[in-house]
């Protein structure tokens, strides 16, 4: 849309929800973070007028893995991927202070 303004032509973006990295200890949340990323993704494209995805709408997202940020199972110092920018999201702690 801000494109076709300029005067460009429009494409669709070349990167998509594969490129986002992301660490979830619990792998319900994991999974949950999956799809809500798919569900964004595909809201994104409607509302920009690209058309909606192929089947299967939802694509595996292997890039956010279940397992601890800090430490692998053996206690060591876990590894992180290769990221320009990191974003946290403190745990939940509920009605606990």
């Amino acid at each position: 849309m801000e494109a076709e303004a300029l005067g460009l032509q429009r494409e669709f973006p070349q990167v998509g929800p594969e490129t986002m990295l992301g660490i979830e200890i619990n792998p319900y949340a994991a999974e949950l973070a999956r799809v809500s990323v798919w569900i964004g993704h595909i809201q994104w494209t409607q509302k920009h007028g690209y058309a909606a995805p192929a089947n299967p709408v939802l694509q595996p997202l292997e890039t956010i893995e279940s397992r601890d940020a800090i430490l692998t199972r053996d206690g060591k110092v876990a590894e992180w991927p290769k990221a320009d920018v990191i974003i946290e999201n403190p745990p939940f702690l509920g009605a606990s202070r």
